[in-house]
Order: structure tokens, then sequence, then C-alpha cells
């Protein structure tokens, strides 16, 4: 499809991802001139009927939502190879995964306002009659305008029925659906899409954004699981948002609250409802007895205060002879604990831009260019400048910030560079630990990283032939073609006797590779890192950015 036109207003540049029966390319919608996500659905899922005949009615309805938290659907069809495919607008931020990951730790105020503004987002769909299906951390889209104007964005609006498809078909769902998948959903005969499904997903995401990690027993089918309290692991939640959040995780659909504004009315209510306190305590109306005073003869009093003397220069000695033990002086030059500052960009030896990007970002800093340095005698595209300067504490520009210029934020590097330098695209070091080693070799290539040294160990609890180590570490962001050493798992160590069988190996999902693309600087602009995605076979059906 690449270089292709579709409709003749839609050009098809880069192809961006598949998995499964979905493929995501980048486009521009040239009446508009806007950049689209083209999305191409294949096989099997084009060849059921069913699915084609939901897929079109839900893209009908998503299509007659007017709002500006749903990117637009442009358009939708069937090309001449029977794939169907539809053009959505690109939404703006990043992924709420990410962005929860960026801004950890998140107060419970914050976190509850955010979901709630979510909430809101799909209930407009609700009200319209269009339930998404598919909700997870992944479709869903958040502005990075600071934590008081986080603006969501609902993508993947297909994502739900082609889930109902996949088990229709019998074909495997991919766990990051499941995970956040209602009882409901799991269960035969396959229901629709509801709103109530929707409110137990957006329950599920609260639920690990307050605690830092998914309910036990998400997604259960068998029976219904009771949810630990979440007050357990996050005692700043009040006991009235933890009755609203687990109200919406009831595995009974009609306990839920009835839609997303529903819920994310309740959320706020709760958030804003005093706390309750605990009722005073009753004076008890009991009868008071006098304590009287014995007296005691004097010698006890000075027999007491002798006893009490000695212990005190017991304790006295013990304490001398600590102190004075060489066992239990502190070294001199003994490290205090090291207080986080700005990194060096500028060297020597001198930096090239993407390098010192790439230092910045994996240590929580973003670089800004505020100007250029002419001269013959720099190499080109280098650091000649950075403010704050090395070793300084984070945000401290007044001293060095040229005049006007004040980053809003504190994780600012602004720089002057000796040339302009050249678009740069970091690549996120995807998270390979319990992947097959294939699976492992295919996620590395796809996302324009190679494999580097590979080395096998014994391990007692991963299967033989998936990934045990690996460096660099997950998340890291580094340059194109940076090769990734792993470690792989030879099984168990040899014993006298090796038991026949072994359990059956769960299903693992696959790495994912994130490509952070930093747009050619300007002077006197800011620059903010944007992730766009990379073509990775196991990722997301809707969502080019994945964790």
């Amino acid at each position: 499809m690449i270089g292709t036109t579709l409709e003749e207003r839609f050009r098809v540049d880069e192809h961006l991802i598949q998995q499964g029966s979905v493929e995501v390319f980048t486009g521009l919608a040239l009446d508009e001139g806007i950049p689209v996500w083209i999305k191409r659905i294949g096989p099997p899922a084009n060849r059921d009927e069913d699915f084609v005949d939901s897929w079109r009615a839900q893209m009908l309805s998503i299509r007659a939502v007017d709002d500006e938290h749903i990117p637009r659907l442009l358009s939708y069809g069937r090309l001449p190879d029977g794939a169907l495919y539809q053009v959505e607008a690109i939404p703006q931020g990043m992924s709420l995964r990410r962005y929860a990951a960026k801004h950890t730790p998140m107060s419970v105020g914050n976190t509850v306002r955010l979901l709630a503004a979510i909430a809101r987002a799909v209930g407009v769909a609700h009200r319209e009659g269009v339930a998404h299906g598919a909700l997870n951390p992944e479709n869903i889209y958040v502005t990075d305008e600071g934590l008081e104007h986080a603006h969501p964005f609902i993508t993947g609006w297909e994502s739900g029925e082609l889930v109902i498809a996949l088990r229709r078909l019998d074909e495997a769902i991919p766990d990051r659906f499941i995970r956040y998948l209602a009882p409901e959903q799991l269960r035969l005969p396959i229901p629709p899409m509801t709103p109530a499904s929707d409110i137990y997903s957006l329950a599920i995401i609260l639920y690990e954004l307050l605690t830092g990690s998914l309910p036990a027993g998400a997604a259960e089918v068998s029976s219904p699981v009771e949810f630990p309290s979440p007050r357990r692991f996050n005692p700043d939640i009040s006991t009235i948002v933890e009755q609203v959040l687990l109200r919406a995780l009831s595995p009974d659909p009609a306990s839920r609250p009835p839609n997303g504004l529903a819920f994310a009315s309740a959320l706020l209510q709760a958030l804003e409802s005093p706390t309750p306190v605990a009722p005073p305590i009753q004076a008890v109306d009991e009868r008071i007895e006098r304590v009287t005073t014995v007296s005691r003869p004097p010698w006890v009093r000075y027999a007491v205060g002798g006893i009490i003397t000695l212990l005190l220069c017991v304790i006295l000695l013990l304490v001398r002879q600590v102190l004075q033990n060489p066992a239990t002086q502190v070294a001199a030059g003994t490290p205090t604990p090291a207080i986080k500052t700005v990194p060096n960009l500028v060297g020597p030896p001198f930096l090239r831009y993407n390098e010192a990007v790439t230092l910045a970002w994996n240590q929580e800093y973003v670089v800004s260019i505020v100007g250029f340095r002419n001269d013959p005698n720099l190499p080109p595209g280098v650091v000649v400048m950075q403010c704050p300067l090395a070793g300084a504490l984070p945000g401290s520009f007044q001293e060095c910030a040229p005049e006007g210029i004040l980053p809003a934020a504190d994780n600012t590097i602004l720089v002057e560079v000796s040339s302009l330098p050249e678009p740069i695209v970091l690549r996120v070091v995807p998270d390979l630990y319990a992947q097959p080693e294939q699976d492992a070799r295919t996620a590395l290539e796809a996302g324009g990283l190679r494999l580097g040294i590979r080395r096998t160990a014994y391990d007692m609890l991963i299967p033989a032939g998936r990934v045990i180590e690996q460096n660099p570490r997950r998340g890291l962001a580094v340059l194109p073609g940076t090769p990734v050493d792993i470690i792989v798992s030879g099984g168990a160590p040899p014993t006298t006797q090796d038991l026949p069988g072994s359990p059956p190996v769960a299903v693992i999902p696959t790495a994912t590779v994130e490509t952070l693309v930093l747009p050619t600087a300007t002077p006197n602009s800011f620059l903010q890192p944007t992730f766009t995605p990379e073509p990775t076979p196991t990722t997301s059906l809707n969502s080019p950015i994945l964790l």
C-alpha cells in the first residue's frame, strides 16, 4: 500500500505496525493536510461477514459522534483485494501507559480526575449508543499539558468488534486486551459490547493507576473474584473513592454505573466528599476512683535514686565503648546519597546533538535548542552551550538562560549547537524478559535494533529458549542499530533424575518496540519528544504506541 493514494484523498506513506489481521500505516489527508493513520484489516477477520457487518455499523456510529475527545474518522471501506480499511486522524499526546509512567507518582486526586476525564470522553459515545469494547492504556491517549490540564483521546473503536471476531474464529486474543475485558466478555455465548463492559475496563485501569498493579483475578471467567481493597496498597485512597471503584468492578454488569458520564460524576463526587471521620468518643458517666498517695519511708527514696544513678553510669560506659570501637565508626569519605544534577552535554569531548539527546532522555531530561553558533573551528552538529550548567540542580536557569526564554519545565536543558542537526529517531529498548528467543530477535529487528552478544545460562524458573537477561535494560532510549545483548535460558540445570513431562508454558505477550522521534529543531522553540510507532509484529491491534 505504501506510495498509493486511497480515494484520491489519502496518501499512504509508511508502514508502522502489524499484528494478526491488522496493519497500521501513516499517511496524509491531501485535502486537509493533516497526518492520519490508515488501518488495513485483512484475513481472517475480513472474511467473517458477521465481523464485516458489525465493523461497518461501528464505523458508521463512531463517525456520527462529534466530540473533541474522539479522533475524527475520515473514511472507511473495502480495498480491491478484499481487505477493509479505515482512515482516522492521529490523536495528540501519548498513550496513557506512557503518560502514567512519565508522571509517576501521581497523587490520588490527579489520578482520579484524569480517569474521570477519560470516562467522560467514553461517556459521550455511550450517550449516542456506542460502546468501545476493548479499552486499555494503549488506546487511550493523553496530551502532556500538565496534570491539571490533561486532555484525553479515545482511539481503537474497531478493537471491540475485532475481539469478538477473534473469539468467534477461535483465534488468540492479545493478553493486553484480555487483562482489561469484563468477565461477561469472556463467557459463551459471546455477548454484544455494552457501556457496562467499558465501565469495568475503566475501573481496571483506575485500579492499576492507583495501586501500581492489576487487580488479582482480573478477567476471571470461572467464578467472580472479590478484589482486594485498593487501600491495602495505597492508603491515600479515601473510603468513598474505594467504594465507587469496587462498585465499577462488580461482576454483575447491572451493579456498575450505567455509562461513562455516570462513572465520571461518581468519581468526582467521591473525590470532593470529605473523608468520613470516626465518631467522637462519648463521655461515660462513671465514678472516678480517687487515687491516694501512699507515704513511704525516706530510705526507700534514697535507694531508688541510687539504683537509677548506677544504671545511668553503666549506660554511659557502654555508649563510650561503642563509640571507641573502630568497627562501629563511619569511615572517612563514606559517600552520601547523590543529589540528581544536570548531566554534561557540552564535554569535552564534544557531544553530537543526537548523543546529547540520548544522554539527557535517559536521565529524564528534555533538550531544547535556543540558538546556533557559527564557528568554522567547531565540528558540525555538536552542543556548544547548555543551561543549566553541568552539575547544577534542575531548573537553575537564572544565570545562563538567554534573555526572554524561561522553560516551564525544570527537566528542560537549553542548548546551542554548532549547526542545524538532522531529525533524530531514537529507539526504546523493548522488554525481552521471558520472551522466546525468535520473538526477541524479531522485535529487535523490527524496531531498528540488532542482536548483540548471545549467551546461554541455566535457569530454574524460565523455560529453555526464553530470554532471562538483556543489556541495555528495557525502556532505555538508544540510537538506531544499537546492539542488545541477551542471555537465553538453557532450562533447569541437569540432574541425575529427569522427571518426564513439564507443565505447559503460559503464553507471554511478545515484546514491543517504541520509537521516539524528535523533529528538526528551530531556534527559540522548545522541542518536546513525540512518540511515533515502528513496525513490530506483535503489538496492539490499534495503537502503534505500546509499552
